[in-house]
């Protein structure tokens, strides 16, 4: 059975924090950075000025420094920004986590995982954006393939999608099978035309909190719209979960399995 705990409901919208918050305006970006599996193995990226995008491809192995991470952002550092993807990782290895405390930011998907192994999860504190520069049609956190994305997603920023996107999608795009662990925790803001979104054949576990203060805002449908094969670990509510949007509930599950 799946449980549902709700002890707090906030209203209004937390504001959404834009790149001026962020304290830069019209960055200088740097080239772009290309990783892939001719330069195995590669050491850890930590992105410390501005910079175009960061494609990690090709079967390339990327290893992690000594707090645990394969790519790190800086405080008040953009990546993306105007691009169409700012963070693409496909059909490679991240031996640790994603962690951001700038601006992560596209017009198509700030992050795009497809058919990759990543080993510690997502953090942020800063911004991941897929609607940037506005009007941009784009997921914050985009997953499809046959990926196995283990240590979940922590939230204290903002991940935001564009009004047709998702903050979060797992899996949504036709024929995915993604393997995620490690649930979702949100303090922060989750926000697009969907909140968080899970395919039909995707397995999740760890389940999803939105702890006091928290957000989850689906503007053009739900908030949290779970399909796929097996969802564990339930929802645990202590801020707000809310569709903008009328006709929709804020929450909707339909699973192929027995879930708990």
């Amino acid at each position: 059975m799946l449980l549902i705990r709700s002890r707090m409901l906030m209203s209004g919208v937390s504001s959404i924090a834009m790149l001026a918050a962020a304290g830069f305006n019209d960055p200088v970006l740097a080239a772009g950075i290309n990783i892939t599996g001719a330069t195995n193995p590669n050491p850890a990226q930590h992105i410390t000025a501005p910079t175009t995008f960061l494609n990690i491809n090709t079967n390339a192995i990327v290893g992690v420094d000594g707090a645990g991470n394969s790519v790190l952002i800086d405080a008040s550092i953009p990546l993306g920004v105007g691009t169409a993807t700012a963070l693409t990782i496909s059909s490679s290895v991240l031996q640790g986590a994603i962690t951001n405390n700038g601006t992560i930011a596209a017009f198509s998907h700030a992050i795009f995982i497809s058919n990759s192994t990543i080993g510690g999860g997502i953090t942020n504190h800063g911004s991941i954006l897929g609607d940037t520069p506005p009007g941009g049609l784009g997921d914050g956190v985009h997953l499809q393939g046959s990926t196995l994305f283990n240590g979940g997603i922590t939230n204290t920023g903002t991940i935001k999608g564009g009004s047709a996107d998702s903050a979060i999608d797992i899996g949504a795009s036709g024929g995915s099978a993604v393997a995620f662990t490690g649930g979702i925790s949100n303090s922060g803001t989750l926000i697009g035309g969907r909140g968080i979104v899970t395919g039909t054949g995707t397995s999740f576990t760890g389940g999803i909190t939105n702890s006091f203060g928290g957000t989850i805002s689906g503007t053009n449908g739900r908030a949290i719209l779970l399909n796929g094969d097996s969802f564990a670990g339930g929802i645990t509510n202590s801020g707000l979960v809310q569709s903008t949007a009328a006709t929709f509930a804020a929450i909707v599950m339909s699973f192929s399995a027995a879930q708990a």
